[in-house]
């Protein structure tokens, strides 16, 4: 098992890791990870990533597929405003831009030789984040991703496992039912593939839940009910969430929604803070979270926080370490000095 820190490569988040990685990689060597899990953003020099530090790839997250993957040019229109901020945001206006962004970034992956891919098995539409109803159902979305890895490995073995992660809209791979996994691996022509389970976006399903304990107890049934499937589980993104309350007044109109007119870049970001909200990615403070690893022993596990300076980072790290000490494969899990 190896354990790993997120980064993007967006600026914030690259300001904080070091330009050259040299205070990521002081921070991992602190609290003994293995590397990191990696999201490439557009236009980022990617050879600038000491391969060594990239021990897996998240690929891109478009959020929204469903106009482009049906050619519904109308629907970009209505969301984007105009289709150049349509080929702007996708690469182009057909499937075949999607899938080569994904194609490229597997190529990157095996050069510098990830272990392992992540794909996010879900989508939203900026109408729908507050009230969480969707045009299409989990098995549609669950195609569409299917095609499209599909698409993106054609002719070529990906080189790494694809692990498909579950988000908690509906509508998408959620993890609630073993259905979704046995679609999934009907419709997908690759063999080395498995899931990502990120417990910040289980918990996410249930705004019902008051606290870790009760969190914990929620992780655990919902792997137990997938039965021999859990098998399929070959990461953790080891992160807490508990914005039920925040959800629920959401969805009871207590909170306004992002606004539905003006640029698209603006509601893109008022829209990436409600989603922020809801997806806290805080540090597991509870001793209790090891019971998961009681019923699954995954290949990689991963601390993904949002982090907004170093000693944030630290601090969450340094929290979710104290909470996990002793649980993989023995080692310590407390920072060094």
């Amino acid at each position: 098992m190896k354990l790993l820190l997120n980064a993007t490569t967006w600026r914030s988040d690259m300001d904080i890791v070091g330009q050259d990685w040299s205070v990521g990689r002081r921070l991992m060597d602190q609290f003994g990870f293995d590397g990191f899990e990696i999201y490439p953003t557009p236009g980022y020099p990617l050879e600038t990533i000491p391969p060594d530090l990239a021990r897996g790839l998240h690929l891109r997250f478009f959020v929204m597929l469903w106009d482009l993957w049906r050619g519904d040019l109308e629907g970009l229109r209505a969301t984007f405003g105009d289709l150049e901020t349509a080929r702007l945001f996708y690469g182009g206006l057909e499937r075949q831009a999607v899938v080569d962004c994904y194609a490229g970034q597997l190529a990157w992956g095996r050069q510098v030789g990830a272990e392992y891919a992540v794909f996010h098995a879900a989508q939203a539409d900026l109408r729908g984040l507050m009230d969480w109803r969707f045009p299409w159902t989990w098995q549609e979305t669950i195609d569409m991703s299917a095609e499209i890895v599909n698409q993106a490995c054609a002719g070529r073995a990906p080189g790494m496992p694809i692990l498909f992660e579950n988000l908690w809209w509906p509508g998408g791979l959620r993890l609630l039912e073993r259905a979704e996994v046995e679609r999934l691996a009907e419709r997908l022509t690759i063999d080395d593939w498995g899931l990502a389970l990120d417990t910040g976006h289980l918990l996410n399903t249930n705004p019902d839940l008051a606290d870790e304990a009760q969190g914990v107890d929620y992780i655990v049934k919902v792997v137990r009910d997938l039965g021999p499937l859990a098998r399929r589980i070959r990461a953790v993104h080891l992160t807490r969430s508990l914005s039920g309350h925040y959800v629920r007044q959401c969805q009871s109109g207590q909170v306004a929604p992002p606004p539905a007119e003006g640029d698209f870049w603006d509601r893109m970001a008022a829209a990436q803070i409600h989603v922020g909200r809801i997806d806290q990615h805080e540090a597991f403070e509870t001793a209790e979270i090891g019971r998961l690893f009681e019923l699954i022993e995954p290949d990689w596990v991963v601390f993904e926080f949002t982090y907004h300076s170093l000693d944030h980072w630290r601090g969450k790290i340094a929290r979710q370490c104290a909470a996990t000490a002793g649980l993989f494969d023995g080692r310590p899990r407390v920072g060094k000095n």
